[in-house]
């Protein structure tokens, strides 16, 4: 996918004023010591976070802070924590620890540095892929906030700078709760988006869909047969993607050590070869990317999300508002309507001939959950209007979740099971103007490859 948000939404969010404390190794902060403000980083996540991003979309930041030890991640998606509880954006905070959870929840108490505030939180280990604990970290009052992260027998500290409440936030601020604070309520968790839902799919759809794993497989959809890819080298369990090129497809292989490889997969065959004995695939790459770097320089400062013809989609800050859409012959630029009740853009594929593009818009902890959530609509870039697919938003696993364009003008959907693991998962196919989505239930490898991407082949 291009931008996949637990693929690689580029998230290019500033966050301002937290900071992570103690030396290294401390399992606890002081409630005396200073908070010290720590570098945000905004490149590659640690290594021992890679299960809980692989890479199903390149390129996905996301800021975060280190808790002591480097033993915890705090992600942040908010610009910065607001005291109180904010909405739209909410102080969303992906927590990623680097020991396995075995089912235990992580409670935080948060202490305010000068005074006797506290407030204890605790999120459920009911979220995959990888070790996190999607949150909303709610403080009651802007200051300095130590807080103390308890997972199973784990530990470990961060402090976070809390801004002031928004204007306008009034009432909404959040009261201090008990430090003996339970578990949060399912009722505060539980998030009203259904699963993917339509009539049956029927009948024959002559669709074929090559989809990212180690190695790739390709999904007869009317027989629900399975055929592995061949002469795709893995051994040590790198991530794999796919990517379309012209026709045919390019298979991107890398390698937790070593240089990164490729393979071209001419259309239809299921047997892949280096890129190298492929040229013209070389050249068609070679291309995509020249178009590429022309869009970025027509954006004038806003970050690319897609590229629709003769248009470049782009988004602002954060994978947020404001969408703007820019005439690559002109330059001629226009903000776009914001579709979506979601927040963060996603991905974006144009449909063949250029008319339409389908584009997404996902959150991976909606309302500070853990329930992630898609929902896709159809941009028309002549007119800038747009048009809802039926069926969402709607709960998915993001990181098993993409959409491709086949003949006849049929958007086609895979949404696949919670963790990598083999299950059911959903075909979905619909034509614009079609009133539900048509779905189709197949038990399919586990996927493994860190990628949610297919191809229609």
């Amino acid at each position: 996918m291009n931008n996949k948000l637990w693929r690689s939404a580029s998230l290019a969010i500033t966050l301002l004023g937290v900071c992570a404390c103690g030396t290294s190794g401390s399992s606890h902060a002081s409630a005396t010591s200073a908070c010290v403000p720590a570098p945000i980083h905004h490149g590659a996540p640690p290594s021992w976070s890679a299960a809980a991003w692989s890479s199903s979309s390149p390129g996905f930041r996301v800021p975060y802070a280190l808790a002591s030890g480097d033993t915890a991640g705090a992600f942040f998606f908010a610009d910065p924590i607001h005291a109180g509880h904010p909405e739209n954006p909410s102080n969303k905070v992906l927590w990623i620890v680097g020991s396995r959870r075995d089912g235990q929840p992580l409670r935080i108490v948060a202490r305010r540095t000068g005074s006797s505030q506290a407030v204890r939180m605790q999120f459920p280990a009911d979220s995959s892929p990888g070790e996190i604990y999607p949150s909303g970290v709610d403080l009651p009052t802007a200051g300095c906030w130590k807080l103390s992260l308890a997972w199973g027998a784990h530990r470990a500290s961060i402090d976070v700078e809390v801004a002031p409440p928004r204007p306008g936030q009034g009432d909404s601020a959040a009261k201090p709760k008990p430090i003996d604070t339970g578990p949060v309520p399912a009722s505060e968790r539980a998030v009203a988006v259904a699963p993917l839902h339509g009539a049956k799919l029927t009948g024959r759809t002559g669709l074929r869909l090559l989809v990212a794993d180690d190695p790739p497989f390709v999904l007869d959809v009317d027989t629900g047969n399975v055929t592995r890819v061949t002469g795709v080298p893995t051994g040590d369990h790198p991530v794999l993607t796919v990517e379309q090129a012209g026709r045919d497809a390019v298979i991107w292989v890398d390698h937790r050590t070593g240089a990164p490889q490729r393979y071209v997969l001419r259309h239809g065959t299921t047997h892949a070869v280096p890129l190298a004995s492929a040229p013209d695939v070389g050249r068609e790459l070679a291309g995509q990317a020249a178009r590429s770097r022309h869009a970025h320089a027509r954006l004038h400062g806003a970050q690319l999300w897609a590229l629709a013809g003769d248009y470049a989609l782009g988004n602002g800050p954060g994978s947020g508002p404001p969408l703007t859409l820019t005439g690559l012959r002109t330059g001629a630029r226009r903000r776009l309507a914001w579709p979506s009740a979601i927040r963060f853009t996603d991905e974006a594929v144009l449909a063949p001939g250029g008319r339409l593009l389908a584009v997404d818009f996902a959150d991976p902890a909606y309302r500070a959950t853990g329930t992630q959530v898609t929902d896709v609509w159809l941009l028309d870039p002549a007119t800038g209007t747009w048009r809802h697919v039926p069926g969402t938003p709607a709960s998915v696993h993001l990181k098993f979740t993409s959409f491709a364009w086949a003949p006849g003008g049929r958007l086609v959907l895979l949404a696949g099971p919670n963790g990598p693991r083999a299950g059911n998962n959903v075909v979905a196919v619909w034509k614009p103007r079609q009133r539900r989505l048509a779905l189709r239930r197949f038990v399919l490898p586990a996927r493994t490859s860190g990628s949610d991407a297919f191809l229609i082949w």
